[in-house]
């Protein structure tokens, strides 16, 4: 669910780039940040599609040789029981064998003709104990065959076993280390208020930051207040002590105005409250600013009420994938 919710996340991303690129009015560089932020989803939205693939391939194929592992049990069981039913039927024409051997140095002093019947019996009993030999022979070199096969099995088996408890133990890693920062980033702006901004951890992973546009900016503006710059600014300095995180900026607006001009000023917000962060420590190849217009509401824009709460600021915060997708591409 985790991954579904997220590829419909950058899907939906996709396609309000495309909008911004048909409709909006934006500036050149603007422009050329949200095609560049677009590039940089794509390639995520393919990578994480990637080692969802490859994991669910293992799996898969985990599977697959377990279903093996157990027929190749089940063969040997019925070889071993075969096996032992040709030593047990070796031994008693062993027996036999010996038998009719003596019998027949008994009736090397009986008629020509009864020497003769006798040999030709012992020559079709010999000749059916080098057939069963022969028989025997054969189920033994399957069954080291089989045995030979059983141990690739088992040592594939294990190697997969490894690969997904060392793939499931990074996620987690990743999943308890941004719970510890959500709460890290709980405590740095425990002195804004509910109405101002919200810190949860969602289903998908990440923790979002939505700052409310009282806190930031007044309306129709996309310049960041002291209160506002304030709660950045300790946002910051917890984000920069984190290096492995990947960090979207996303404006959003209501409904209210034109579609052009919600669009410049969902994107110009982002991009104010990405230079705060940057110039407060978190460095640019961590931050991606992104406009959302009206896009994304979290009310209907019904009402005063509604219209205010979906005009906000996200910041959303993600575990980087790209030593994940190291793991799942080169596991040694």
């Amino acid at each position: 669910m985790m991954y579904t919710k997220f590829f419909r996340f950058l899907n939906h991303a996709l396609i309000l780039s495309a909008v911004l690129s048909i409709y909006s009015c934006v500036s050149t560089k603007q422009f050329q940040e949200v095609q560049d932020q677009n590039e940089f989803l794509k390639e995520e939205n393919l990578n994480l599609s990637n080692a969802r693939k490859e994991r669910d391939q293992m799996l898969s194929e985990k599977e697959t040789l377990r279903s093996e592992l157990q027929s190749t049990k089940d063969l040997l069981k019925s070889t071993s029981a075969n096996f032992m039913g040709i030593q047990s039927s070796y031994e008693e024409l062993q027996a036999q064998y010996d038998l009719l051997s003596q019998q027949n140095k008994q009736l090397l002093r009986s008629t020509a003709g009864e020497k003769s019947a006798l040999e030709e019996q012992i020559a079709k009993k010999q000749d059916d104990l080098d057939r069963r030999w022969k028989a025997f022979q054969e189920q033994e070199a399957t069954l080291k065959q089989q045995q030979e096969a059983f141990e690739g099995l088992k040592s594939t088996i294990s190697v997969r076993e490894n690969q997904i408890l060392e793939l499931n133990s990074e996620l987690e890693a990743q999943q308890t280390a941004l719970r510890q920062l959500r709460s890290t980033i709980s405590d740095a702006l425990s002195s804004f208020s509910a109405n101002e901004l919200q810190i949860e951890q969602k289903e998908n992973g990440k923790v979002y930051v939505s700052l409310s546009q009282d806190l930031l900016f007044q309306k129709g503006s996309n310049q960041i207040d002291e209160k506002g710059k304030s709660a950045l600014i300790k946002l910051a300095e917890v984000l920069a002590k984190q290096k492995d995180l990947d960090i979207v900026v996303e404006g959003h607006a209501d409904s209210d105005g034109s579609v052009s001009r919600n669009w410049d000023l969902s994107v110009a917000r982002a991009t104010e409250v990405v230079k705060i962060l940057q110039g407060a420590g978190v460095t640019g190849e961590q931050l991606t600013a992104s406009g959302r217009s009206f896009y994304a509401p979290v009310m209907e824009n019904d009402s005063e009420e509604n219209k205010s709460k979906n005009r906000r600021t996200e910041i959303i915060i993600s575990p980087d994938l790209h030593g994940l997708f190291k793991l799942i591409r080169d596991p040694e």
